[in-house]
């Protein structure tokens, strides 16, 4: 969160990232008005020439969720198999919590947002 925090106080660096002009102040005020973040992940293909392909964009999803839990268990047997980590080592992580805390908070935002109906 450093690095955004970096990134959110430099026009400079705004520009490096190819983040659109026209959204610099938008990410601002969400940084500076404490909006909470999503959790992504991003499948790119990258053939050595030019650009990288973006293939896939994931958002809070149950299936980035699920690739998420699964491949930090894998590492985990992976990591105490030749004793990187202890036998007695688990994958206790806030991971789920995490992500589904900015729903709960925009869930009840979008119940009073003027631009919604109710449901």
């Amino acid at each position: 969160m450093e690095l955004v925090d970096k990134v959110c106080h430099s026009n400079a660096l705004m520009q490096r990232l190819a983040i659109p002009e026209h959204m610099w102040d938008i990410i601002h005020h969400s940084w500076r008005s404490g909006q909470p973040p999503l959790y992504g992940r991003m499948d790119f293909a990258y053939s050595g020439n030019g650009p990288a392909k973006l293939l896939e964009l994931n958002y809070d999803t149950p299936t980035s969720l699920y690739e998420g839990g699964f491949f930090q268990w894998v590492w985990l047997e992976q990591s105490i198999e030749p004793g990187i980590l202890p036998r007695h080592a688990d994958q206790y992580t806030r991971f789920k919590n995490a992500c589904s805390m900015p729903w709960r908070i925009w869930a009840t935002a979008w119940k009073t947002a003027p631009f919604t109906s109710p449901v």
